[in-house]
């Protein structure tokens, strides 16, 4: 059996009842393992999953990139949690912090 492409999906449970499902398909050629591509594709879906996750509550809490960037630019006076929350908003909404690259 040739196997050329796979698909994952997963059912995450967002409470309230409610559910998402996230899939995802690849195409995997002879040379690659099946059982990695697999893996990586399960990882993808967590990382989707998780990347949602935080940018939705960012907007239900009125987080924008420039509020983030302030809570990283002084992470002393927030929760370890907070600033963690942050570095992940912004690493999920495409920009790397660098404290040198700082606007203020």
């Amino acid at each position: 059996m040739r196997v050329t492409k796979i698909y994952y999906e997963k059912c995450f449970n967002l409470g309230n009842f409610q559910n998402e499902k996230i899939g995802i398909e690849a195409e995997i050629d002879c040379s690659e393992d099946l059982q990695i591509k697999f893996r990586e594709l399960m990882h993808e879906i967590e990382k989707v999953h998780r990347a949602k996750t935080v940018i939705d509550k960012a907007m239900r809490d009125g987080i924008d990139k420039n509020y983030a960037y302030k809570v990283l630019n002084h992470q002393a006076k927030y929760s370890e949690a907070h600033v963690k929350f942050c570095r992940d908003f912004i690493k999920f909404i495409g920009e790397q912090y660098d404290h040198d690259d700082m606007p203020f």
